[in-house]
């Protein structure tokens, strides 16, 4: 139409939502550090997938992602224990993801998911009855001891018990008790 303005309306800017699994939140893990914690997708919101930038317990970098990282263009992403140097490793850790919209011009809010834990110092036990591993008796013994989690991270879920070759016996308790027979056990 005569005297009309015909510029096209500005292009869709909006930057994708992110969807996280998080099916291991809350959890301690130990072991290999080297699997999938957390995982994401990203969910186009009209501007385009150009992307995003994670990082384990702070805000990711605020420049788009390039050639020179991993999610440029990514729709999808995880994170790994062993991403954290082993220094810094055990503890409990959140993701953060900031999503980016198609051609990288607009970044969403970042977001973030956790806990995550991260414990491989096992728990300590320690016998309180005063009886010693490989003594001999002459009389039965009540052998006590407690189970300490060695790092105050992810505590004590519970122990198992066995005496000579005899099955061990699973418990859900930081403390524990059994009534020895006389003779020389392991």
């Amino acid at each position: 139409f005569p005297g009309e303005n015909c510029t096209p309306p500005p292009p869709n800017t909006t930057p994708p939502s992110v969807s996280f699994n998080e099916s291991n939140k809350g959890k301690w893990f130990n072991g290999n550090p080297d699997f999938a914690v957390v995982s994401w997708t990203l969910q186009d919101q009209g501007g385009g997938i150009g992307g995003f930038n994670q990082n384990w317990d702070s805000d990711p970098l605020s420049s788009p992602p390039d050639d020179n990282n991993c999610c440029k263009n990514a729709a999808s992403g995880d994170m790994r224990f062993s991403y954290i140097s082993a220094d810094k490793r055990e503890g409990e850790h959140r993701v953060y993801v900031r999503p980016w919209n198609g051609d990288r011009s607009n970044s969403g809010a970042v977001v973030n998911s956790g806990p995550y834990g991260y414990d491989n110092t096992p728990p300590t036990v320690t016998i309180t009855s005063g009886q010693t591993n490989g003594a001999t008796y002459n009389t039965p013994q009540r052998i006590e001891w407690k189970v300490e989690d060695g790092s105050n991270r992810s505590g004590v879920k519970g122990f198992g018990q066995a005496w000579d070759s005899t099955p061990p016996f699973q418990f859900n308790s930081p403390t524990g008790w059994l009534d020895l027979p006389e003779g020389t056990h392991v």
